[in-house]
């Protein structure tokens, strides 16, 4: 048994390696276990944070799929944190609440958000997110107002929001970058992988972006494009 409190960040096992089993070993059922303290680990401190999720309340703005995040602070980033989407969670007009634990990453600057479902009906259009961090009641807004959906806005299934609240004197502004991709013209140069770009900065990265739709080139990826 592993016991990890995130609170401390200290990480307790405890062995066992004995059989719970009336008719196995010698038949007992419970177990008495005491930490193996040469195994004692000591992890990142992890603070709880309430986290709500608006879906917009128009047609066919819920989705089924399956919903990813990862918050930007001044001292770093939380994991990629992946939302158990159960049948009922981001239908339209619905607030979802999560409870998710994060390392001390600082006064929080922008959230990325998004799904893996490219397909038709998969789209879906977040209102906005909040996040509440429980010890101190510090609160962030990130407001969205957009489509997640490969039909519709930008074709963009994932979104970058900037941080809003009491502890944000000016939200991140949210600029448009031009990227330009230039393949070779050595023979055999050209692809139909799937291309992925991630940008990073003083203030963080973009995440993996795939390059899917091309402003000059319906056949993206070939010799010399």
């Amino acid at each position: 048994v592993v016991i990890y409190c995130p609170f401390t960040g200290i990480e307790q096992t405890f062995p066992c390696g004995m059989w719970l089993d009336e008719d196995e070993g010698d038949g007992l059922i419970e177990r008495e276990l005491y930490e193996m303290v040469s195994l004692r680990q000591k992890k990142h401190k992890k603070y709880p944070w309430s986290l709500w999720i608006w879906t917009s309340d128009i047609k066919g703005a819920g989705t089924d799929a399956q919903v990813f995040l990862q918050i930007y602070g001044e001292k770093g980033k939380s994991d990629e944190i992946k939302l158990e989407n159960n049948s009922d969670n981001f239908e339209q007009g619905q607030i979802d609440k999560f409870m998710i634990e994060m390392p001390d990453i600082g006064r929080l600057l922008k959230l990325r958000i998004w799904h893996e479902k490219r397909n038709p009906f998969a789209g879906w259009h977040l209102a906005k997110v909040t996040l509440f961090k429980t010890l101190t009641m510090d609160k962030y807004s990130f407001e969205c107002g957009r489509w997640l959906d490969i039909n519709e806005d930008d074709n963009e299934i994932v979104r970058e929001l900037p941080a809003k609240g009491t502890l944000i004197d000016e939200p991140l502004p949210l600029i448009k970058y031009l990227v330009t991709i230039c393949t070779g013209n050595v023979s055999g140069s050209g692809t139909d992988a799937r291309v992925f770009l991630n940008i990073i900065g003083d203030m963080g990265d973009t995440g993996e972006r795939l390059m899917f739709m091309s402003k000059n080139n319906v056949n993206k990826f070939e010799k010399g494009n």
